[in-house]
Order: C-alpha cells, then sequence, then structure tokens
C-alpha cells in the first residue's frame, strides 16, 4: 500500500491540533492544495441542505462548548410568504433580538412544509451562557417582523449545553422530509446560518505536534472510528450491545479494525475533525508531548 501524499510528513514539520468547544480539529497536511478533481470545476448556487452543510452546522454549534442557548421556532399561518418574504423577516427579527441584547448571537435552520409554509428554527446564545427572552417579547418580535399580530412562535429555554447539540441535531440538521413545491424547488440560498457572527465565543486550546506525535493521535481516530464501523455492522446483524462489546473486547475483529482505519488513510478518508464532549483528546495530546522523542510509531502507520 502507498501512503497518501497527505500524510508524507516533512522532517521537522509540525501539525496543528486545535480543540475548541466540542470540536477537535487535526490540520490537513495539503490543507492548500485543490485536489486534481476540483480542477475547473465552479461552485454552483447553493439548492438545498446537502450533507456537508448539515455537518458544518453540527460542527458550528460544537464550538460554542458548554453554552447553553433558547430554541426557538418561527413559523406562519396562511397566507404563507414566499421564501424571499420569509429571509426578510428572519433577518429583522434577528436585529430586534440584537438590538436588545446585542451580546447575543442566532444560528438558523429553514425549513419547507409541504402545504407550502416556511418555518425557521433557531438556537440562541450569549457569551455567558445564560440567554433568555421572556415569551411575551419573542412573540411580539416575530409578529412586528413579519406584519402580523396571529402568530405564536415557539421558545424554550434548554437545560444544557448538550441540549443545543442535541436540538441542533434533531431539528435544524434534519434533511427536507416533505417533498418541496415547484415554487420552493426554486429556491437559491442558504439554509442555514449565523446572525451577530462577530459576537460568537468560542474556546479554543491549541498545540503543534511532530510528525510522530500527529501520526499517533491520528491512528487512534481512526481505529475508534473503524470500531464503530463494526460495532455497527454487528448491530444490524442482530446482535445487542453487551454481546457486541464483548465480542469487541475479546480482539476477535481487531485485525478487520486495523484493516478498515488502514484504508481511511490510504484513501484520504481519515476525517481531521471530530465531535467531543470531554476533554480525553486534551489529555491524550498532552500525554503525547510529555513523552520521550523516540517513540514506536502506530502499527498502521509503519505497515504503509
Amino acid at each position: 500500500m502507498t501512503l497518501h501524499p497527505r500524510f508524507k510528513l516533512k522532517e521537522g514539520q509540525d501539525l496543528m491540533v486545535e480543540q475548541e468547544g466540542h470540536l477537535l480539529r487535526l490540520e490537513s497536511i495539503n490543507a492548500n492544495i485543490q485536489p486534481n478533481w476540483l480542477t475547473g470545476v465552479k461552485r454552483k448556487a447553493i439548492s438545498g441542505f446537502s450533507r456537508a452543510s448539515r455537518y458544518r452546522l453540527i460542527q458550528e454549534v460544537s464550538t460554542y462548548g458548554k453554552l447553553t442557548p433558547i430554541f426557538g421556532t418561527l413559523g406562519y399561518n396562511e397566507p404563507f410568504p414566499t421564501w424571499e418574504e420569509a429571509k426578510y423577516h428572519l433577518d429583522s427579527f434577528g436585529k430586534k433580538v440584537l438590538r436588545e441584547n446585542p451580546k447575543y448571537w442566532l444560528v438558523w435552520k429553514m425549513e419547507f412544509y409541504k402545504s407550502g409554509c416556511i418555518h425557521f428554527h433557531v438556537l440562541i446564545y450569549s457569551p455567558d451562557g445564560k440567554a433568555f427572552i421572556p415569551k411575551n417579547d419573542f412573540k411580539q418580535w416575530w409578529c412586528t417582523a413579519t406584519g402580523r399580530r396571529d402568530l405564536y412562535p415557539r421558545i424554550e429555554r434548554l437545560r444544557s449545553h448538550r441540549g443545543g447539540i442535541y436540538y441542533a441535531t434533531k431539528y435544524l440538521c434534519k434533511e427536507q422530509e416533505e417533498e418541496l413545491t415547484d415554487e420552493h424547488k426554486k429556491f437559491s440560498g442558504r439554509f442555514w446560518g449565523v446572525i451577530g457572527r462577530k459576537n460568537r465565543v468560542t474556546h479554543s486550546t491549541k498545540y503543534r505536534l511532530s510528525p510522530d506525535e500527529y501520526k499517533q493521535l491520528h491512528g487512534d481516530l481512526c481505529m475508534q472510528l473503524a470500531e464503530k464501523r463494526v460495532k455497527y455492522e454487528l448491530r444490524k446483524e442482530g446482535n445487542d450491545w453487551d454481546q457486541i462489546n464483548a465480542v469487541i473486547d475479546s480482539g476477535i475483529y481487531l485485525d478487520k479494525i486495523r484493516t478498515l482505519a488502514k484504508q481511511m488513510i490510504v484513501k484520504n478518508k481519515a476525517p481531521t475533525k471530530m465531535l467531543t464532549d470531554d476533554k480525553k483528546w486534551l489529555e491524550k495530546i498532552r500525554h503525547l508531548l510529555t513523552q520521550d522523542s523516540e517513540r514506536v510509531f502506530d502499527d498502521m502507520y509503519n505497515q504503509l
């Protein structure tokens, strides 16, 4: 097997690893080199909520760490607005929120119903993680933004930062379930975004790793992802989780896990970003940095 150029580290070339909130980023070695398959390709207008867009939204919310947001839903009744009008209403609403709360920011997602109705889900954050908007104010601001008086938007104070990630996954990042009308299929624009981006507060810790340290950390990441894939396959076969964990712990599938991890690296499919809700990766990085310079490379890399 041939090691992908992305992982052919030059001697003495350090790489950045950053944990921002619950998002861990491993610097891509060839980040500034355009892949051959993108040569001559022009970016198309946004016309849907792609898997990549969903993942970027999850990453955005994950960078806020332990900040607890407000969750809200902004909707309409008949007559339904066009998507141009709805986007204008959302912008007006967001500006009102920021006028009353200059340090807040909003993450929004637009959805279409089959009936033709457009609605928005929003997560509202504050720097101290204690965002608060009275329900009456929330309703009044949305009614003012839309020019209507018979709307009843939903607002909910979440209990923890995990609630923000949960709601982002369940509501903001779900695929379009209803078939779009011909009018909505003409929509071209963003399905999600951030209002008040300059107010965003994130907490990041950065480390620079040597090639040896980077390979070991990245190898651990690939092994974990490969193990999850094997567990998922076993689950699809009807095994319960106790059986699956027992089989994995026995080492029977270790060779298969290693093979999958190698394939990720060789084919450049190994991710450089992951979501984590604890400090285990920072602790792993600190451990790497305190070890001796002479290090045994991960077996996966030695065999490539």
